[in-house]
C-alpha cells in the first residue's frame, strides 16, 4: 500500500512539473519581457553613428581629464597594480608590498600600471591599463622589512609530519602625490626624466 501511494504521489509531481515547464515557455520577445521584467524597456533614442561615438567619447575623456588635473591630490584615489596585485590608493598613503631588492631606501618611484584613476565626480578605467604618462603616481620607498615568522604545518595521514616557518619580505611605500595629465593626447614615452630623480618601475 505505501509503495503503491508512493508511486501515484510521484506521477503527480512529474506531471505537476510538467505543466509547470510548459506553462513557463515563452513564444516572444514581447511575453517574455511582460512576463519576467514588466513593464518593458522603452527605447528613448537610437545609438548614434560610429563616428559621432569617437567624438562623443573624446569629448567626455577630454572633459574628465581636465576636471581631474585641477583637483588637488588629496581628492583623486587611482588603482595600481604592483607586485602581483590591485591597490586602491590616494596621496599620502601608507603601501605595504612585496619586496622590491633592486629599490634602495628613500629612492622615488613611479608606479606605471595605472587601472583606475577618479574622484566624486569622475572615473577614468583603463582597457586594462590607462594610456603611459595620462597618470603619474609618484611613491617613495620607506623600509624594507621582514615580516613576523609564519608556521607551515604539513600532516599527511600516516606516520608523517613536517613544520616550515617562513618570513616574508616586505616594502613600505608611501605615496607622494598623483598628477592627472589634462590632455587626452598624451605619448607613450615615459613621464618622467632623469634630472627628475625618479626611477619608473612597472613591477
Amino acid at each position: 500500500m505505501r509503495k503503491l501511494t508512493q508511486n501515484i504521489l510521484s506521477n503527480r509531481i512529474v506531471n505537476f512539473k510538467s505543466e509547470l515547464i510548459f506553462k513557463r515557455s515563452v513564444t516572444n520577445e514581447t511575453e517574455f519581457y511582460n512576463r519576467y521584467y514588466y513593464p518593458p524597456p522603452v527605447v528613448l533614442s537610437h545609438p548614434p553613428e560610429q563616428g559621432e561615438t569617437r567624438i562623443m567619447q573624446s569629448s567626455s575623456i577630454t572633459t574628465a581629464l581636465s576636471d581631474l588635473s585641477l583637483l588637488p591630490a588629496r581628492d583623486i584615489f587611482a588603482v595600481v597594480f604592483i607586485c602581483g596585485k590591485q591597490h586602491k590608493i590616494t596621496a599620502n598613503d601608507f603601501l605595504l608590498v612585496t619586496q622590491m631588492p633592486d629599490i634602495e631606501l628613500y629612492t622615488l618611484i613611479q608606479l606605471e600600471k595605472v587601472l583606475l584613476v577618479g574622484s566624486v565626480n569622475w572615473s577614468l578605467v583603463g582597457t586594462p591599463l590607462i594610456r603611459r604618462g595620462m597618470v603619474k603616481i609618484i611613491a617613495s620607498v620607506l623600509e624594507h622589512k621582514t615580516m613576523e615568522p609564519v608556521i607551515v604545518l604539513k600532516k599527511k595521514k600516516h606516520n608523517y609530519k613536517k613544520t616550515n616557518i617562513h618570513r616574508g619580505v616586505m616594502s613600505l611605500l608611501r605615496i607622494e602625490d598623483i598628477f592627472v595629465e589634462g590632455s587626452f593626447e598624451v605619448d607613450f614615452k615615459p613621464a618622467i626624466h632623469p634630472q627628475d630623480g625618479l626611477k619608473s618601475i612597472s613591477y
